[in-house]
């Protein structure tokens, strides 16, 4: 944990305990070594199917929702105005 002192000299900036890195790597070799080339080991592919698939199935996921939502608004309704067409005869 980083923590900077509270003591500076006039014109100084604080210190601090620890040092950031100035370039991080937001993909570090998984495999380091200084006496041999980074190498990265293949995980898996991703197609453009694989891609596709998913943003189908999310679309039809969600217009089921939305059709299930507007029948249950519509019964709802139904059902209200025949309540309350025969509370009122």
């Amino acid at each position: 944990m980083c923590s900077a002192s509270t003591t500076t000299t006039r014109g100084a900036t604080p210190s601090t305990s620890c040092r950031r890195n100035p370039n991080p790597n937001p993909y570090p070799n998984p495999n380091p070594n200084p006496n041999r080339d980074p190498f990265y080991e293949l995980q898996g592919i991703v197609t453009l199917e694989d891609v596709l698939e998913e943003l189908i199935q999310a679309q039809i996921a969600l217009t089921l929702t939305l059709a299930l939502t507007l029948a249950l608004t519509l019964t709802l309704t139904l059902t209200l105005t025949l309540t309350l067409t025969l509370t009122l005869t």
